[in-house]
């Protein structure tokens, strides 16, 4: 796998569903195509409102002391500090996403160097995401509408382009 940055990223759409407000857990899907390889890329979010949980499958991992962690626990706090409790604050680490068989074990297998915040401001009907990836870091907000049963966002980089198919893989 190599690096994803601004110039491997080409593009990537995240569908959150059953939107609910100020739940304690929600799930969202990630799709990923980068320039460096030929295969879309499948991941899952599972996010939480506990901030220690970013930190409990990490510790003694190679991935333990990258700035991305970091820089999104300061986001976290940065958060709390401006809006106290009218923020509602997720955390989240990528999982590779396997497609469901009936009967079989469905692995949660940590992505490394992957980490998002995800913050609602109810007053304001606002939902932003913030995820870092490797050395690609993108910021993205999702238009809260109550009747929609998923909501999406998606980032495409214009100045990148692609060939190929897009069977499942890394970047």
């Amino acid at each position: 796998m190599g690096t994803l940055n601004k110039n491997t990223m080409h593009y990537t759409k995240f569908s959150l569903y059953k939107w609910k407000g100020a739940q304690p857990r929600y799930r969202i899907n990630q799709s990923i195509r980068a320039t460096t390889a030929e295969n879309m890329i499948y991941l899952a979010w599972n996010y939480t409102r506990e901030l220690r949980e970013m930190w409990n499958s990490v510790k003694g991992n190679e991935d333990e002391d990258w700035y991305g962690f970091r820089e999104a626990e300061q986001l976290w706090r940065d958060c709390r500090k401006e809006y106290g409790k009218s923020i509602t604050l997720w955390v989240a680490k990528a999982n590779h996403k396997k497609k469901y068989k009936l009967g079989e074990i469905q692995p949660n297998v940590r992505v490394p160097r992957t980490v998002g915040v995800l913050m609602w401001l109810p007053q304001d009907e606002e939902l932003r995401q913030v995820v870092w990836m490797d050395d690609w870091k993108q910021e993205f907000e999702y238009r809260s509408n109550r009747g929609v049963y998923n909501m999406v966002t998606e980032y495409r980089n214009p100045l990148t382009i692609v060939s190929g198919g897009t069977a499942p893989g890394g970047w």
